[in-house]
C-alpha cells in the first residue's frame, strides 16, 4: 500500500464525526483534570475516551497493514469493473459526473471544517492546559511544583532538649543543600511535648548558596500527618537579608538555654511552644525576660531600662499566655553589664537621642535649633559603632518643633520618633520606612469618651514609642501632662501592617 493510500485512510478516520466528538471530549476532560484536579466522573470519562482512541488507532493500523493479496484482489476487481463499465452505453455519463462533483465538493467542505475543529480544539485546550501549569494557576502547577521542588527527609533528631534547632537543620541538610547563613521570611515556631518530643514546626528560610544565588526553603513538620519533614524549594520570598531576621541567634540561644528546667515549671501541659521572630523590641515590660550568656548563665533584671531590644527566643504554653507568663531568652555578652550592652539600644541624654541596631549601625538625633522651649532636630547615622556620624535627615520632623521623647527602629528600614508638644500636654508620632531618610506623621484613631455634659473628648493624646511582639506592632498612647481620665490609664493600639494603620485594643494601666 503506498503512502497516499495510508494518508487517505488516516484523514478519513480523523474527520469522522464520531472521532471528532470523542477527541473534543478527551481534551475537555484533560483540561479539567489539569486545572481543577481529578474527580471520579472526570477520570471515568477520560479513561473511556482514551480507550476509544486506542481502539480507533488499532483499526487504522489494521486497515493499513491488511494482507497485500487482498489489496491486489480488490485492484483486479476494480479493473474488471472498469472494463465492464466502459462497455456500457455512455448515455448517462453527464448525470453521473454532476452527482460525483457535488459529492466531492461536500466532502471537501466537511474535510476542511473537520480539520479546523481538530486544530482549533488542540490549540485552545493546549493553551489552557499550558496555563494551568503556570505557577499557582491550576492543579497541574501544584503537581509540577511538588514533583520538582518538594523534598521529604526523615526526622530523627526530634527531641528539642537534646538536639535543639540544630537537629532539625542537620536532618534537612542530609538531603537538601542549604546555605550556612540563613534568614527568616516567617517566624520559626516549634511545638513539643513535655518530654521534649517535637510534634510540629514551620518556618520559611532563605539564603545565598556558594554561587551567590538565592535559595529558599518552606519547611514544615506535623507528626500527626507524617514522620518526615517537608521542604518546598525555590518559593517566592522577600529576600531583604535583614540582620534582624538572621537565624543564627536562635540556634546559638537554643544551644545554651536549659529548656527542660523551665518547662518543668509548668508540668502536665499537652503542648509547649518555642518561637523566634528575630530582633524584637520591648518597651514597657521586662516581665519574663531572662538574660543569658554564651555559657548558659542566666539573670533576671527587672530594673533594666524599658527600651530594650534583642534576638528574643520565647517559651510559652499556646493559648495560656495570660495564665503563664512567657519566658523570653535574650542572649547578651556580659551579664554583669547588661545595661551597658548593645541590647539596650536606646539612650537618652539632655539634647541627645541615640539608638543602635547592631554593634556597628546606630542613629543619633541632635538639636539644631530652639525657640520658646521647642527644638528642631537632625538625624545622624553611624556604620562603625559611633566612630564617625553622617547626616541622614536634616529635618526628620518636617518643620515641626517640640522636644524629642523617644526613638526606635524595628528593623533597618522601619523606625519611629516621638515628639512632645506644649510641655508634654500632647505628642506626635513620626514613622520612617526607608531607614530615616524621610518621616511621616502617624495617624492614630481617636478614642472619644462621653462627658457628663454630653460632649466627647479624646483623652489619649501622647503616643509613646511602638514595640513589636510576634510580628504585630503595639503602641501605648498616654494622656499627657494634664490628663486625668480614669486614674491615668493609657490606650493600647495595635498595627498588623507595619504601622500603616492602627486600631484601638483596650485601656490599660501604664505600668504593666
Amino acid at each position: 500500500m503506498n503512502i497516499n493510500k495510508k494518508a487517505k485512510i488516516l484523514i478519513n478516520m480523523i474527520i469522522n464525526p464520531l472521532f471528532l466528538l470523542i477527541y473534543f471530549i478527551t481534551w475537555y476532560n484533560l483540561y479539567k483534570l489539569c486545572m481543577y484536579g481529578k474527580s471520579n466522573v472526570n477520570i471515568m470519562i477520560l479513561s473511556l475516551c482514551i480507550i476509544f482512541l486506542v481502539v480507533w488507532f488499532i483499526i487504522y493500523l489494521y486497515k493499513v497493514l491488511k494482507d497485500k493479496n487482498e489489496v491486489e484482489i480488490l485492484v483486479k476487481e476494480k479493473e474488471q469493473k472498469y472494463e465492464l463499465e466502459n462497455k456500457i452505453l455512455k448515455y448517462d455519463v453527464h448525470m453521473i459526473n454532476e452527482k460525483t462533483k457535488k459529492e466531492s465538493i461536500l466532502k471537501s467542505v466537511w474535510s476542511y471544517l473537520a480539520i479546523f475543529i481538530l486544530v482549533g480544539t488542540t490549540l485552545f485546550y493546549g493553551a489552557e492546559i499550558y496555563s494551568s501549569a503556570v505557577k499557582y494557576n491550576g492543579k497541574l502547577s501544584w503537581f509540577l511544583e511538588e514533583l520538582f521542588n518538594k523534598k521529604t527527609v526523615d526526622f530523627t533528631h526530634n527531641n528539642i532538649y537534646d538536639d535543639g534547632v540544630e537537629g532539625i537543620l542537620s536532618d534537612i541538610r542530609e538531603k537538601v543543600d542549604m546555605p550556612e547563613d540563613l534568614y527568616m521570611s516567617k517566624n520559626f515556631v516549634v511545638n513539643f511535648k513535655e518530654d521534649g518530643t517535637i510534634t510540629s514546626f514551620d518556618t520559611f528560610l532563605y539564603g545565598n548558596d556558594e554561587k551567590k544565588q538565592l535559595k529558599s526553603f518552606l519547611i514544615s513538620y506535623d507528626y500527626e500527618k507524617s514522620n518526615n519533614i517537608t521542604i518546598y524549594l525555590n518559593g517566592d520570598v522577600n529576600d531583604d537579608y535583614s540582620k534582624d531576621k538572621s537565624l543564627d541567634p536562635f540556634i546559638e540561644t537554643m544551644k545554651v538555654v536549659n529548656l527542660k528546667n523551665d518547662v518543668n515549671k509548668w508540668p502536665g501541659e499537652d503542648k509547649y511552644e518555642v518561637s523566634y521572630s528575630g530582633k524584637r523590641n520591648f518597651e514597657y515590660s521586662q516581665e519574663g525576660i531572662e538574660y543569658i550568656d554564651s555559657n548558659g548563665n542566666m539573670k533576671n533584671d527587672k530594673y533594666i531600662s524599658s527600651n530594650m531590644t534583642g534576638y528574643i527566643v520565647s517559651l510559652y504554653i499556646p493559648g495560656k499566655e495570660s495564665e503563664y507568663c512567657p519566658i523570653r531568652y535574650n542572649m547578651v555578652r556580659d551579664l554583669e553589664n547588661i545595661s551597658e550592652g548593645l541590647n539596650v539600644n536606646y539612650q537618652s541624654d539632655e539634647g541627645l537621642e541615640k539608638y543602635f541596631l547592631s554593634d556597628d549601625e546606630g542613629y543619633e538625633l541632635l538639636i539644631t535649633g530652639s525657640s520658646l522651649g521647642s527644638r528642631s532636630y537632625s538625624l545622624y547615622g553611624t556604620y562603625n559603632g559611633g566612630e564617625t556620624w553622617n547626616i541622614i535627615n536634616e529635618d526628620p520632623f518636617n518643620g515641626d518643633m517640640g522636644t524629642a521623647d523617644g526613638m526606635t527602629f524595628i528593623n533597618e528600614k522601619l523606625g519611629f520618633l516621638s515628639l512632645s508638644k506644649s510641655g508634654g500636654e500632647y505628642g506626635v508620632l513620626y514613622k520612617t520606612g526607608d531607614g530615616g531618610n524621610s518621616y511621616t506623621k502617624v495617624e492614630i484613631p481617636t478614642r472619644n469618651i462621653s462627658l457628663i455634659n454630653g460632649k466627647c473628648y479624646n483623652p489619649f493624646v501622647f503616643p509613646k514609642i511602638p514595640y513589636e511582639e510576634n510580628g504585630v506592632l503595639y503602641l501605648t498612647v498616654g494622656q499627657g501632662s494634664i490628663g486625668d481620665y480614669n486614674n491615668g490609664v493609657v490606650g493600647l493600639y495595635e498595627s498588623k501592617d507595619y504601622g500603616e494603620t492602627w486600631e484601638f485594643v483596650r485601656e490599660m494601666n501604664e505600668e504593666r
